[in-house]
């Protein structure tokens, strides 16, 4: 009977150092990029920006999502945060997943310091890039999500200095 758990266990403890691996090749090989970049609306509150993420998937391993909450921040100070969902996404093997209509609004309060000249310049060339130049806010971005039941949250990165 004891050569039964030991072996049981044994098997449940490879499984689980399988999964682990197959998750952490993944993440490290996965290539993440933001698709269609947009100003969705501009109005006295703010500007909001829309864009879908494609999370492209070149290993055999796959994992499940939830969708992520984004937090926009200045200064390691929340300005914006995406709408908390329990949308799971499945990454497949060898294949590009989309999480779409991903909506971020950066309130009026922040915009006060520029250019409305520079922005509207900006805003009629389309370039996000752009955009994000005539705001002139030191911006990060963080996100926090489940992949196979474990939570993860992200490190604040700079998009903006």
């Amino acid at each position: 009977m004891n050569k039964v758990v030991g072996i049981g266990i044994f098997g449940l403890l490879t499984a689980a150092a399988v999964k682990v691996f197959g998750m952490k090749t993944l993440s490290d090989k996965l290539v993440v990029t933001l698709t269609k970049p947009q100003i969705y609306k501009v109005d006295v509150s703010g500007i909001t920006f829309r864009t879908n993420i494609t999370l492209k998937n070149p290993t055999r391993f796959e994992m499940t999502i939830t969708r992520p909450v984004i937090n926009l921040l200045t200064n390691g100070k929340v300005l914006s945060s995406t709408t908390p969902e329990g949308k799971k996404y499945e990454i497949k093997p060898i294949s590009s997943t989309v999480i779409d209509n991903i909506k971020l609004k950066l309130p009026i309060t922040y915009l006060t310091g520029i250019s409305l000249k520079d922005l509207l310049a900006a805003f009629k060339g389309g370039d996000a890039k752009q955009i994000l130049s005539a705001i002139k806010v030191p911006l990060e971005v963080q996100y926090s999500l489940y992949a196979n039941k474990f939570y993860y949250e992200s490190t604040p990165e700079k998009i903006l200095s």
